[in-house]
């Protein structure tokens, strides 16, 4: 698909993407509300709400 695409057209897909995000990035991050909402569903009544952050998987690699 990009050897068919100009710089313009490259340039709009980059601002579309920050305006509606897609990608990998944000199928994680529907799937950890999905997750959260489940959770929460059947949480004890004094068990802390799970939050998306708490289960979004974080790839970037760890620096000491």
């Amino acid at each position: 698909m990009l050897d068919g695409l100009d710089a313009g057209q490259f340039l709009n897909w980059i601002a579309y993407e920050e305006i509606e995000p897609f990608g990998e990035e944000r199928a994680d991050l529907r799937m950890a509300i999905q997750t959260c909402w489940e959770v929460n569903t059947w949480r004890a009544r004094n068990a802390p709400r799970l939050k998306p952050k708490d289960v979004m998987p974080d790839f970037r690699p760890k620096i000491k």
